[in-house]
């Protein structure tokens, strides 16, 4: 019975979550769709909803005007977050923005994923952020991207990570492959061993405990030569962990 009051309470951010995926990929979904197929849980969706606008002008103290490369322009106050400074936003949700970033203390850049504002003041969705950067913590695999540091600031909530590719995505890999319309030589083959460099890092997950339950081609990423890594722990569950507390 536990488990099911926990379940229906993360049900409202977890479908916030699912709008937000589908959005982004191009699929045509409405806000009304959601509050008409859930309406038990109108006034949650509603606040989660609400915070969308709200959090896209927010977010710009943060990796919006970065200091310009080459010395072009006039130069604006680099944000710090703790031991990193901010470059760019390199990726955003509703559920996180990832900022590429500087690791002061290790010179070294890093990807830089920082809880929005409004959810900062959700004890749920802060559990679920520290779950995330555990889950991925307990990792050390070659196909999984590597938790550096998690940490918190005046109330902002932030997870840093290995910076891998600027960002690029199978996602965004596929989106490519579509657009330019024939498949190049060897993509089955490539394709048949990216599944398996996944299936391999999957696998490593479960043996220390970690179920992902989210993966799809904007949560792998695609280093430099092609390898790919699964990231984003975010609805992943912990055996012994965070999942049950």
């Amino acid at each position: 019975m536990q488990g099911d009051k926990d379940n229906s309470r993360e049900k409202p951010e977890e479908l916030f979550r699912e709008y937000l995926s589908r959005s982004e990929s191009g699929e045509e979904v409405t806000q009304d769709e959601y509050l008409t197929k859930y309406p038990e849980l109108e006034a949650d969706l509603k606040k989660l909803f609400s915070t969308l606008k709200a959090e896209s002008t927010e977010k710009v103290d943060l990796g919006k005007n970065p200091i310009p490369s080459g010395g072009a322009g006039p130069a604006k106050e680099q944000k710090t977050l703790g031991d990193f400074k901010i470059i760019r936003e390199i990726g955003s949700g509703g559920m996180a923005t990832v900022y590429e970033a500087h690791q002061i203390s290790l010179n070294r850049k890093v990807a830089l994923k920082v809880l929005p504002s409004h959810l900062s003041f959700s004890d749920q969705a802060v559990r679920k952020f520290q779950r995330e950067a555990e889950a991925g913590g307990r990792q050390s695999h070659s196909g999984i991207v590597s938790i550096l540091a998690v940490g918190e600031q005046e109330g902002v909530h932030y997870i840093a990570q290995e910076l891998v590719g600027g960002g690029l995505s199978l996602s965004n890999r596929l989106k490519e492959l579509r657009e330019n319309g024939d498949l190049p030589a060897g993509y089955f083959r490539e394709a048949a061993e990216l599944t398996v460099e996944v299936s391999d890092a999957l696998h490593h997950a479960h043996d220390s405990g970690v179920i992902h339950r989210d993966i799809k081609p904007s949560n792998i990423l695609i280093t430099k030569d092609g390898r790919p890594k699964v990231s984003d722990f975010g609805l992943a569950k912990v055996e012994d962990a965070l999942a049950h507390r």
